[in-house]
């Protein structure tokens, strides 16, 4: 990994400093900014919400830090010792008497005036109860580490003066005296209205509540007369960690070893330890590099820790920094993205601008849960062919960079220590622009398709046709198996067979490994996916069949409809998609006229029309009682090991629904007039596939095609022609 970040530190232009491993980022907790006037009073605490770029100075690993520290809530005002029911039935009351309390001004000020009182009688959470006095982290963090921040500052610079006049209003307060002072500010505040996330930081009602951590943030309220920026802002988080880093860089002896380390810098400080980097979706940090005297494969070389491979500090610092900066939050979607516990990185090996505006990450992952709505404007523009229409127009008109090689890299953490770099790609931007086309053209060569399914209107059809899934889609679709029923089958305790990394090969690679990874997820996707999508199917084929003899919004099919919500849809959406993505990936020359024009998928179409002559057929003869399987359907499964054979049975089987629809008398929209028009249609279909050679052992690309064409829609108009078939058609 080492070698990738160094490759996509040189193309980074200005490249920032790296963050100073004592500087911190702060813990997703509520926040609140703290304001201390001259004198050292609290004159306002309010809530606050943006964090982003905010740092927090941590000498150490004890949890003491400046000038942002957490705390608990002020005073626990509940019951001690209570048994796990009583103390449940005791949170509710308490939170009933506050939501009574809240209704109204003159009802909240008695209640807090109760509450006020109660807290006044209860020792405070930043007491040690051992001694009586405030505990460590309370006298460390506002007293030993604001003192030992302000000895670094740098005498007369103006950059500071805000930093150091905070210290110096907090050398007026003792720690005790801050939180006397915290709770009595709050008290002025809540006296005069309630205000939940303040009322929280004062006292918690509940044992839940008690364990709550908050980010208290110190600042001025007259900062702007101080100096240009507040202690609460990213400017002074910069200029903290400029200063820590010169104070290091001084501390390095001035006599550079003539020893140069793996990339050709000086080999300074190269036993040190690598430092960590918490990056987006990670629980634990990355470490650039574990070094251990323990690995055996580091021991058979006579070489253990750092003497296997040198790296000096200005190396560690740019891998260190490039990772930083590829996975700053506000360039999400365009050099990185998270999904399925994967981290996706993306860098150029020299400066390119057009990339810096393009959401390429986004396109192998999903959009942002944002763009997740069910509204059709938002998944329309969510896409994975909306996105990549995005990215090829961000990227137009820039010829001098078309040559210029991007790389994909995709991390994983196995466990806490170690990052795997699972997978490493390298393209052209015309190249990966090129391959999403492909990736959208390969979902297109799949035949029309629709699943009936209910809209949210009373009676409005609003059917689920394929879409163009993204790479990330595919892997978790590929892992996941269905049931006849329609029922995922339980994966939890079994490995994904697919990785996100298994599937951008199909995405990006063109040297062979595409063809094959593709035909291995085809055949994998056969074997989870062929018995839900022909029973899905046989129910649309059910649901047409009834529609057509019915008036919209009649709901006696409801049982061959899915409802508007049914949670299957987005496997309906997808499945026949990837199908036919995997064929086309498996022979890039295949198009849809080709597909559709296969002896495998013209029996497919056969047995689907098989399966509606057979409905018509219950609908006219049996009374409507249809059984769980029509003709077709229960053939599929012979005709996708054997389509000769399944077509032998088919012409055994078909004899009694062929022979009522010939002899029976055609009624306007009846069973017997559709059946007549059916029969046309199975006729055309036998006449092509009796030109066919019909393969006795389906391959695998044989029962995909086998599959779409039982689930493909009937060609051209579908409305009934009742004509008698010829002989010739009979035959």
């Amino acid at each position: 990994m080492l070698n990738e970040l160094l490759q996509a530190a040189n193309a980074i232009p200005a490249l920032p400093d790296t963050l100073h491993n004592s500087l911190k980022t702060l813990p997703k907790s509520p926040s609140f900014k703290v304001l201390l006037d001259a004198s050292g009073s609290i004159v306002e605490v309010m809530p606050w919400d943006n964090l982003a770029g905010m740092r927090k100075w941590q000498p150490g690993g004890n949890g003491f830090s400046t000038p942002v520290f957490n705390a608990l809530p002020l005073f626990p005002v509940f019951d001690h010792g209570l048994s796990k029911d009583e103390a449940k039935a005791a949170a509710k009351r308490a939170k009933d008497e506050l939501e009574t309390a809240r209704a109204d001004t003159a009802t909240w000020s008695a209640y807090f005036d109760t509450v006020r009182q109660r807290c006044g009688q209860v020792v405070g959470s930043w007491i040690d109860s051992k001694t009586g006095k405030p505990d460590e982290k309370s006298r460390k963090s506002l007293a030993d580490v604001p003192t030992q921040l302000q000895a670094l500052l740098p005498e007369g610079d103006p950059d500071y003066a805000v930093l150091r006049a905070l210290f110096e209003r907090l050398h007026l307060l003792s720690p005790e005296r801050f939180f006397l002072e915290l709770a009595r500010q709050l008290e002025t505040q809540l006296a005069a209205t309630y205000d939940e996330k303040l009322f929280k930081l004062y006292c918690a009602i509940n044992e839940a509540d008690a364990r709550e951590k908050y980010n208290l943030l110190l600042d001025l309220p007259d900062w702007d007369e101080i100096g240009d920026y507040p202690v609460t802002s990213t400017r002074t988080a910069e200029l903290l960690n400029a200063m820590l880093m010169r104070a290091g860089s001084a501390a390095v002896s001035s006599t550079a070893p003539s020893e140069q380390d793996a990339y050709g810098r000086a080999a300074l400080d190269a036993s040190e330890k690598f430092e960590e980097v918490k990056v987006p979706g990670f629980k634990y940090p990355i470490k650039l590099r574990t070094m251990t005297a323990d690995a055996l494969c580091q021991k058979r070389y006579g070489r253990v820790e750092a003497e296997s491979f040198i790296v000096g500090k200005e190396s560690r610092e740019r891998a260190k920094s490039a990772l930083e900066y590829l996975t700053d939050p506000t360039r999400k979607g365009k050099t990185w993205q998270f999904r399925g516990g994967s981290l996706f990185l993306f860098y150029p090996e020299t400066e390119l601008p057009a990339l810096s505006d393009a959401p390429i990450a986004d396109l192998c992952s999903l959009p942002d849960e944002e763009d997740d709505d069910f509204a059709e404007a938002a998944q329309a523009a969510a896409s994975f062919e909306a996105r990549a229409a995005r990215i090829a127009a961000a990227l137009d008109g820039a010829p001098r960079e078309t040559e210029t090689l991007v790389h994909l890299v995709v991390l994983r953490k196995p466990d806490e220590g170690r990052t795997k770099l699972v997978a490493h790609h390298t393209f052209t931007m015309p190249h990966f622009v090129g391959a999403a086309k492909d990736w959208v053209k390969g979902v297109k060569v799949c035949p029309p398709i629709a699943f009936a399914r209910w809209g949210k209107t009373e009676g409005e059809r609003h059917d689920i046709v394929p879409e163009p899934p993204f790479p990330y889609q595919v892997s978790k679709w590929l892992n996941t198996p269905w049931k006849s029923n329609g029922e995922p089958f339980d994966t939890k305790k079994k490995p994904n067979t697919f990785s996100p990394e298994d599937v951008l090969t199909v995405l990006l690679a063109n040297d062979g490994t595409q063809v094959q990874m593709a035909r291995r997820a085809l055949r994998h996707a056969l074997a989870g996916w062929s018995g839900f999508l022909i029973a899905a199917g046989t129910r649309t084929h059910k649901a047409n069949g009834f529609s057509q003899q019915h008036a919209a919004g009649n709901r006696k099919h409801d049982d061959f409809v899915l409802k508007a919500t049914d949670k299957r849809a987005g496997a309906l959406a997808a499945l026949p998609a990837i199908l036919a993505l995997l064929l086309f990936k498996s022979d890039p020359d295949i198009s849809r006229e080709h597909i559709m024009s296969s002896p495998a998928f013209l029996v497919g179409r056969l047995l689907a029309l098989a399966d509606s002559l057979h409905f018509q057929y219950c609908q006219g003869v049996r009374n409507g009682q249809v059984p769980r399987q029509l003709l077709g359907n229960a053939l599929m499964a012979t005709a996708l090991e054997t389509p000769e054979a399944a077509l032998a049975l088919y012409a055994q089987r078909v004899l009694p629904y062929q022979a009522w629809a010939k002899t029976s008398k055609a009624k306007e929209k009846g069973p017997e007039t559709l059946a007549k028009y059916l029969l046309g249609q199975l006729a055309e279909i036998c006449s092509e596939v009796s030109l066919l050679d019909i393969p006795k052992r389906a391959s695998d690309a044989d029962k995909a095609q086998l599959i779409l064409g039982y689930l493909a829609k009937a060609p051209g108009n579908t409305e009934s022609k009742p004509t008698e078939p010829t002989q010739e058609d009979q035959a």
